[in-house]
């Protein structure tokens, strides 16, 4: 009697044994663990939300802000609403982008051109610029600068 290889009968010791088997598996568990949780916190906030007879949506950005903004390109009232207040923070958050990109590079191009500079003084302080800035994380840099920033611009107390 000859035995059909394509008919294999099924063995499941040998199915619990296989490592594709476990890598599915884990991702079809993990797959229901996330749609379960989910299904929790939506659950969880609808109620709320019904409890404190509130809906979620965008109507609110009809609304009047009720604050003010420092410096804007757009003009900007109190009184105005919340979607030109996103407005014109979304235009002050693209001025800040263009002035950095430019500036950065500008900077960025003189200290890569000052790091070839025939002077030794000039190329070392550049060398050690670019070794600064290149090693210590953005994040860190922002710190020290706001900490600064906020130093020089506190009042003393002293009485002039």
């Amino acid at each position: 009697m000859a035995h059909d290889s394509g008919s294999r009968p099924f063995d499941l010791k040998a199915m619990l044994r296989d490592e594709r088997f476990w890598k599915i598996a884990f991702q079809v568990i993990t797959l229901l663990i996330v749609l379960a949780l989910a299904s929790f916190f939506v659950g969880n906030f609808s109620r709320n939300l019904l409890q404190q007879n509130k809906t979620f949506g965008f109507g609110f950005l009809r609304n009047p802000a009720g604050f003010s903004i420092g410096e804007s390109a757009i003009e900007y009232l109190p009184n105005d609403p919340y979607w030109r207040a996103l407005m014109v923070g979304l235009s002050n958050t693209l001025t800040l982008i263009a002035a950095g990109i430019f500036l950065t590079t500008l900077l960025g191009t003189a200290a890569g051109i000052a790091s070839f500079s025939r002077n030794w003084l000039v190329q070392k302080l550049s060398r050690f610029y670019v070794g600064l800035v290149q090693n210590i994380p953005l994040l860190l840099q922002l710190f020290f600068l706001v900490l600064c920033y906020l130093r020089h611009a506190a009042p003393t107390g002293r009485a002039n």
